[in-house]
């Protein structure tokens, strides 16, 4: 795409401008690109001296090679990677399981320590006989379908020198069998305990400290070739200092198991495993369940007691979509503890009225009237002051739900003490994605998670079908803890009458300490904006939306410079589809 806009380019300035000043353009060009990367390369060259002077030899890298599956290739590309890194470590250790000898030829003053380990050796054993011989401060474990880029163990150090990370993970590139580079690039999120419960997107190429396996008590899991995932919750358990550098800085080749069912199907079952032994030695109690869309596997934590959930549903006239919206709630609900608000604000039709008066008779039911002008934030406020749960969902008149567990999906995470506020993923009539959660920054504010995609989709990376912490979720649909949203001081009135206000709710709720959650198997229809009509439909509308972009600037521009942690530097922020910069 870049080769064809500059060709482009160069045919306009040869119709505009002619040859010659053409030409000059192209050499400046040039002679710009060329010095600003002779400039970066002396930055690089200053950086690399400082680390090889202070710590060159403060990584052990191990690499275990089981005989199925493997190729010698795969390992001779793996050394030459590590050979040509820009610093490198004084100690990599190779451990062959295997009853063949494997002949590792050198070219550079790497030090290669070759230990070869009877077939029947476990990987677990493998890695502790390799550590008793490791003299490094952390420890990388690889497998030979890993190769690195040139300046991997560079970044690595740099990082844990000014941040000092227990754990460390890296952006990596998936390649197929063959080593061809081009499949995909998984850049991912910062740090997540709660989506790492659901799928391990950190992967298996990750460095951590050795006094924390020492404190661990060794590299020891029952969970063949799935080890890395299970020591991984393992050490996270003994410090939650995790870093991630947002740079691609290994490849990856295509795993087998994809394509093959039996494995596919005995990785899914082993991650369910780890998963629920973590759990368990963390003293949550829940169940680890099989998913069919990815596929994968979630969480279903247990729920306690049987709290009230108060549902605040804002409307006005359009009575077709508030009557689809209750009867929704109250067909498909299988938790039956809650109460319905309905905020009247407004209406002018007859039928409106005559439709509270029906449905006022249902005992779950309220309706409560709002006579100011239209305020998205104003109008849930009010109907706070009607409630009498200890949990609340924001609802909008035009949801229709579509999930029987909708309450109970999100009573779950918001029950926890370290979780505010659960979202849900809404389609549009046509069966796309609306809204998949929040990403900050997108389209200059925020902007939804793979908006206008398929609704059977799994998205960039399983996301679409993993429940996974965010930074926010709209209100279109969620559920809030009621401590949490006093804590915050509600919707805020005066900023966000009608825009952001739900995302500043969410970033708000972060901000004390309190997570935001999005789970997709809370699902619902969203006829979007019918009652009210889109922001930019008049030159008053237009303003107002305007001036909240201002007031979500002022108050987090913070957030807006340092980029979503859920999201990727390298992801653009000019769409919602995870389309890479």
């Amino acid at each position: 795409m870049k080769i064809k806009s500059y060709i482009n380019k160069f045919k306009i300035s040869l119709k505009n401008n002619g040859i010659l000043v053409t030409l000059k353009k192209v050499i400046n060009k040039l002679k710009t690109r060329i010095f600003r990367e002779k400039s970066d390369l002396v930055v690089e060259k200053i950086e690399y001296d400082k680390y090889i002077k202070k710590f060159s030899d403060k990584i052990s890298i191990l690499i275990i090679v089981n005989q199925e599956g493997f190729k010698a290739d795969y390992l001779k590309e793996l050394i030459s990677s590590i050979e040509k890194q820009t610093i490198n470590t004084s100690q990599v250790l190779v451990g062959v399981i295997s009853d063949e000898k494997y002949k590792i030829n050198t070219k550079g003053n790497l030090k290669i320590d070759i230990t070869y380990m009877d077939k029947d050796t476990s990987y677990s054993d493998g890695v502790e006989r390799l550590l008793k011989k490791s003299s490094n401060d952390y420890i990388t474990v690889l497998d030979s379908q890993v190769c690195l880029e040139e300046d991997f163990v560079f970044n690595l150090l740099k990082e844990i020198d000014e941040k000092n990370y227990d754990i460390l993970y890296t952006d990596e590139k998936i390649i197929d069998i063959n080593g061809n580079r081009g499949i995909k690039k998984h850049y991912k999120q910062d740090f997540s305990l709660e989506t790492l419960r659901s799928f391990n997107y950190i992967g298996e190429t990750y460095l951590f400290k050795k006094s924390l396996l020492d404190e661990l008590g060794g590299y020891k899991s029952l969970y063949s070739g799935l080890e890395r995932y299970d020591i991984l919750f393992k050490l996270i358990e003994l410090s939650n200092n995790i870093g991630h550098i947002s740079k691609v800085l290994y490849s990856n080749r295509y795993c087998k198991y994809y394509s093959d069912e039996k494995l596919e199907n005995y990785v899914v079952e082993g991650c369910i495993g780890i998963v629920k032994d973590h759990l368990e030695r963390c003293g949550i109690s829940g169940e680890v369940i099989k998913i069919q869309q990815c596929p994968g596997y979630r969480v279903v934590y247990d729920i306690k007691e049987n709290p009230l959930v108060s549902i605040i549903i804002p409307t006005k006239d359009f009575m077709d979509d508030l009557k689809k919206c209750i009867n929704s709630v109250l067909q498909l609900s299988t938790y039956n503890n809650y109460e319905i608000i309905v905020v009247e604000n407004n209406s002018e039709k007859k039928e409106t009225f005559e439709y509270y008066k029906e449905i006022e008779k249902h005992p779950k039911i309220q309706v409560v009237y709002y006579e100011g002008e239209f305020n998205y934030s104003k109008i849930n406020n009010y109907g706070y002051k009607y409630i009498n749960g200890e949990y609340i969902i924001l609802l909008n008149n035009d949801i229709e739900i579509l999930s029987k567990r909708w309450i109970e999906e999100m009573l779950m995470y918001v029950q926890r003490q370290d979780i505010g506020i659960c979202g849900a993923k809404l389609y549009y009539p046509d069966e796309t994605i609306q809204h998949a959660g929040v990403i900050i920054g997108i389209n200059g504010v925020a902007g939804h998670s793979h908006k206008n995609i398929g609704r059977y989709e799994t998205g960039y990376f399983k996301r679409l079908c993993l429940t996974q912490e965010l930074s926010a979720v709209t209100a279109a649909l969620l559920m809030i803890d009621r401590k949490v949203f006093d804590d915050v001081g509600k919707l805020d009135e005066e900023k966000f009458k009608v825009a952001f206000n739900d995302v500043d709710l969410c970033l708000q709720s972060v901000k004390n300490g309190n997570k935001v959650m999005f789970n997709p198997y809370v699902e619902a229809y969203h006829y979007e904006s019918k009652s009210r009509g889109l922001d930019n439909d008049n030159g008053a509308k237009q303003k107002r939306f305007e001036g909240e972009v201002n007031n979500f600037y002022e108050r987090w521009d913070d957030k807006l410079k340092k980029g979503d942690p859920f999201y990727n530097i390298n992801l653009s922020l000019k769409t919602e589809d995870f389309t890479i910069k």
